[in-house]
């Protein structure tokens, strides 16, 4: 490595994995400092390893479920969804009511004729669906470990993919993007239903600021976004602590929420004249970024990213090459077989 950079963004996933290695311990920042500022779960998730302080929050986020409340409230669609279903049409609080909700809304509502599909789903990036899968499949099993190593509940792998691909059937398909394009359509009216991390949703809060937001079902999101983080290699580290010092400012904060940018503060979390524009700040704040990504084992940084690297690239066999469920279950095992050794 370089010292062509000095500091780094990095996603929280990989924070316990390169911590020792390449980053600079913050020894001039006191865990009693931070608590000032963050919760004991954002430090945990975003700052530290193996008690030692590696990074500050930069846009730390996690999964929620943003949809059309006009479609939940309307008359002639509640009574459609009775009619059909035998049920109220109420936000989804389980994975199979949500799979339940996607036909529906794209079986041709007259009345809403933008509406394309029940949601949206990349296809390409094995990343993206890594999320997908895992945030399924923690809404049935609570780890992706057992007895010191990584076991994948097979059961919970089945369900989680046969959840996949009726989403896959309901969603508009994209290829070559990021989850920006699937908060345009979203934007653009033309899903109704999307579960994303909330940092990318920030771009267009002064448009979508009454956008109505909810947990996504079962409440297990996953977490995501990243921390800030002094390289090893840096000349200039006094610099780089200046910066850190500077960035954890409350108006240094507040103006990068303003400016689109993601804050785990908890006076600002707190701030009515952020959160009115901002309302997936309250929301994360009543949560208290509760939210799964298992990137430590027995106190051991895990390589979660080759974890969801494996995940993501079965799954894409399984929906694109129309793998069967069983061969995409023993891929998962054998390969993550090799990884346990």
């Amino acid at each position: 490595m370089t010292n062509k950079y000095d500091m780094v963004r990095i996603d929280m996933e990989s924070l316990p994995y390169f911590a020792q290695s390449y980053l600079l311990p913050l020894e001039f920042l006191s865990l009693e400092t931070l608590s000032n500022y963050f919760s004991s779960k954002i430090l945990q998730s975003f700052c530290q390893f193996q008690q030692k302080i590696y990074a500050i929050p930069f846009d730390p986020s996690f999964q929620m479920l943003f949809y059309r409340k006009d479609l939940f409230e309307d008359p002639k669609i509640k009574r459609l969804f009775y009619e059909k279903y035998k049920q109220e049409l109420v936000l989804p609080t389980n994975f199979e009511q949500f799979n339940k909700l996607l036909p529906f809304f794209q079986s041709g509502l007259y009345e809403y004729p933008q509406i394309e599909k029940g949601s949206a789903l990349i296809i390409d990036d094995e990343g993206t669906l890594a999320s997908e899968f895992f945030v399924r499949y923690y809404a049935i099993c609570l780890s992706i470990f057992a007895k010191g190593k990584i076991a994948l509940n097979s059961q919970a792998v089945v369900e989680s993919l046969s959840q996949l691909k009726t989403l896959y059937h309901h969603s508009i398909l994209l290829e070559k993007c990021w989850w920006k394009e699937e908060v345009k359509l979203f934007e653009q009216r033309k899903i109704p239903l999307l579960i994303v991390y909330m940092n990318h949703f920030s771009p267009l809060s002064s448009e979508h600021s009454n956008s109505p937001i909810g947990s996504v079902p079962n409440a297990r999101p996953l977490l995501g976004g990243g921390s800030l983080a002094i390289l090893k290699q840096t000349e200039k580290q006094t610099a780089c602590e200046y910066f850190i010092h500077w960035f954890l400012q409350n108006t240094i904060q507040e103006q990068y929420i303003q400016l689109g940018g993601m804050s785990a503060r908890k006076d600002l979390m707190s701030n009515p004249s952020i959160t009115q524009n901002f309302p997936w700040l309250a929301l994360a704040k009543q949560s208290d970024f509760q939210g799964v990504r298992e990137n430590i084992l027995n106190d051991q940084a895990v390589n979660l990213r080759q974890i969801e690297a494996i995940i993501g690239h079965a799954v894409k066999d399984y929906l694109l090459k129309d793998l069967s469920i069983d061969n995409t279950l023993a891929q998962i095992e054998r390969e993550i077989g090799v990884l346990n050794g």
